[in-house]
């Protein structure tokens, strides 16, 4: 059995790329900032912190959905930027109590393009009001590379992906590499 996890920082590409092998597999894609949106429009936006506490909650349901489609026996794609310092022990866990495989894929990009795509995004107001794009790209500007590790410490397969320019990303080699994995997951 195996789960693919996309994750990396804002903007990377990860829900675009999520879509990609989930159409290409046929599989159900489960993405946090759908699910935020949804928490958004049903209790409500706010300032930074509320975001985070929604970003925080949405991650706790992708958890439950994960947990759920391991015990139906389903593949699926989950994409987020999962902290690490809280998500590698609840993967670690999850790994241990169930029989299932994990996929990573990190969405990385050059700083000075993320940085773009950030100030695109806030300025275009294409996203849902409540993820305060201009405040996260002020945030973004104030803190290193290092300050964002969103990839979960996992014992199992990982792919990086340079998102850097999206037309050059190796679609071929990543749908190979995920069939090799969806193989071998049949095998558990």
């Amino acid at each position: 059995m195996l789960i693919i996890i996309i994750t990396g920082l804002p903007a990377t590409g990860k829900t675009t790329l999520g879509r990609k092998i989930a159409d290409r597999f046929g599989l159900p894609f489960f993405s946090k900032d759908e699910i935020k949106e949804q928490l958004f429009d049903t209790i409500g936006t706010g300032d930074r912190e509320w975001s985070r506490k929604l970003s925080r909650a949405s991650n706790a349901l992708l958890m439950i959905i994960l947990q759920q489609m391991i015990e139906a026996g389903r593949f699926c794609i989950v994409e987020s930027n999962f902290p690490p310092e809280e998500y590698d022990e609840k993967f670690r866990l999850l790994v241990q109590n169930t029989p299932f495989r994990i996929l990573q894929i990190i969405c990385k990009t050059e700083r000075p393009v993320l940085q773009k795509r950030l100030e695109d995004r806030a300025r275009s107001g294409s996203r849902h009001p409540g993820h305060l794009d201009g405040i996260l790209l002020k945030e973004f500007a104030d803190k290193s590379d290092a300050d964002y590790q969103y990839s979960v410490k996992l014992n199992d397969r990982t792919i990086i992906v340079n998102t850097t320019q999206f037309e050059e990303i190796d679609y071929p080699g990543i749908f190979m590499e995920i069939e090799n994995a969806l193989k071998s997951g049949n095998e558990d």
